[in-house]
């Protein structure tokens, strides 16, 4: 949990240097839902909607890759 806060906190401040950056948005909603903020995760998804989409087949966090914008909860299909 640890390193995506730091995740969180390093998209916040792409968005605080360029808040028009469409792709820390999708990314940061990807950090909040894998945390839960599922008030968050919206709120970005939202915001990144509104522009268009860095690939067609989806983004990258971390080292795995994550198709239209759907991140696995941790735990999910356990």
């Amino acid at each position: 949990m640890g390193h995506l806060n730091e995740t969180i906190a390093e998209f916040h401040e792409a968005l605080r240097l360029d808040p028009a950056n469409t792709q820390a948005k999708r990314l940061l909603s990807q950090a909040y839902q894998r945390t839960g903020d599922t008030k968050n995760a919206t709120k970005f998804a939202e915001a990144s909607t509104t522009e268009t989409p860095a690939t067609a087949a989806g983004d990258l966090l971390g080292d795995f890759f994550v198709p239209q914008w759907q991140v696995p909860l941790e735990g999910a299909g356990k």
